[in-house]
């Protein structure tokens, strides 16, 4: 639920408000699960940047963690939960 909910926030600002409207009236958007489970609250969504189609999920007790080839990696990017209060 909250890998959908991540994306169509996505979805919503990398779109410019008319296109977004245009697309929602016309039916276009649809929103495809990439991860159904084992992301713990995760707040945002981007891509790698370098055309390997990897996303970077970026979860709330401070973890980066990796979807590659429609597969959460189960080592994160980035772990700093330790560092938590």
């Amino acid at each position: 639920m909250w890998q959908v909910l991540v994306a169509a926030l996505l979805g919503l600002f990398l779109c410019p408000v008319d296109a977004m409207s245009q697309a929602l009236a016309q039916g276009v958007i649809r929103l495809d699960p990439v991860v159904t489970r084992g992301l713990e609250q995760p707040l945002f969504l981007t891509h790698a940047g370098d055309g390997a189609g990897r996303l970077f999920v970026l979860e709330q007790p401070g973890r980066d963690r990796i979807i590659q080839n429609n597969r959460l990696l189960p080592a994160p990017f980035l772990d700093i939960t330790s560092m938590a209060d």
